[in-house]
């Protein structure tokens, strides 16, 4: 073999292991990500399948739960067995103490009822205490699963100091039943469950107050402050302390908000409630002559 063939051999043996690492350099790599994203993928197969387990096993318990609500519904009034008056005044105190944040009462007995195999106590309550509790209490033993009715209840709100707070006294003659079926059979064969419905407002409150609460937060008092500039959507206002507060619609001032900001009418309206009085009071910008 001559010697420029065999530098050609050389050459083109240099060559292919050139080739051949770089074709390793770039496979190497390549076949690295190839597997991380395989690894990915069978991780995420497996999360997946498992929160579609977890979905299953969810659906499963909702309608297990919702069966067990029906079934919960559906349960009838009972009588107790043992029906003495000490056993009534527990019941209605454990209502009151449980449910209705200790609501205080008075309890007497007015009258008592046998007849074919099962009885009936009537007893007075008279007591005061919030709105909320009161319509709670008596709500709870109306729809409790032992048989009870309220045959009379008289309401009274009454007023302490000039803010609108106050007390609602009630005096309730209230009926429980006991024994055994008997001539009640007919009040408890069926029975619904109702959900207790959340009542917002009292409506025993003043609707007006002849007072207006202090502004212990320091807001801003419209009607002692000035409109110093306008953006299109914010107000800058002098407060009655001398302070430049910024607001935006929907912030909080004393007694109300602001509820409109006009750039180019230059006013900003506020919406105050004055004990139960809602006015509009409108600030404009004042431009010096």
């Amino acid at each position: 073999m001559n010697r420029k063939i065999r530098n050609t051999g050389v050459i083109a043996l240099i060559g292919a292991g050139l080739m051949s690492a770089g074709a390793w350099t770039v496979r190497g790599p390549l076949r690295s990500r190839v597997l991380d994203a395989r690894q990915t993928l069978e991780s995420k197969t497996i999360e997946f399948e498992s929160q579609l387990e977890l979905a299953r096993r969810l659906e499963e318990m909702e309608a297990r739960l919702e069966i067990a609500r029906e079934t919960w519904k559906a349960r009838p009034h009972v009588l107790p067995t043992r029906f003495t008056l000490q056993e009534f005044y527990g019941r209605l105190t454990s209502v009151a103490d449980e449910k209705c944040h200790r609501l205080p009462f008075s309890f007497s007995a007015l009258e008592r009822r046998k007849e074919a195999g099962a009885e009936s106590r009537l007893v007075q309550l008279k007591g005061a205490g919030r709105f909320k509790d009161i319509q709670r209490f008596f709500w709870e033993l109306e729809n409790a699963r032992e048989l009870c009715r309220i045959e009379r209840v008289n309401l009274r709100w009454t007023p302490q100091g000039n803010d609108g707070a106050g007390d609602l006294t009630f005096e309730a003659n209230v009926r429980g039943f006991g024994g055994t079926v008997g001539r009640y059979g007919d009040l408890i064969g069926t029975r619904d469950e109702p959900e207790a419905v959340a009542v917002a407002h009292n409506p025993f409150y003043p609707l007006v107050r002849e007072s207006l609460p202090p502004n212990k937060q320091g807001l801003v008092d419209v009607e002692k402050s000035s409109l110093r500039a306008l953006t299109p959507s914010m107000a800058f206002v002098e407060d009655q302390a001398g302070k430049l507060i910024t607001l935006g619609v929907g912030d909080k001032v004393y007694l109300g908000y602001l509820t409109e900001v006009n750039a180019a009418a230059n006013v900003a309206r506020f919406t105050l409630n004055k004990g139960g009085i809602v006015e509009t009071v409108t600030l404009g910008l004042e431009f010096g002559g």
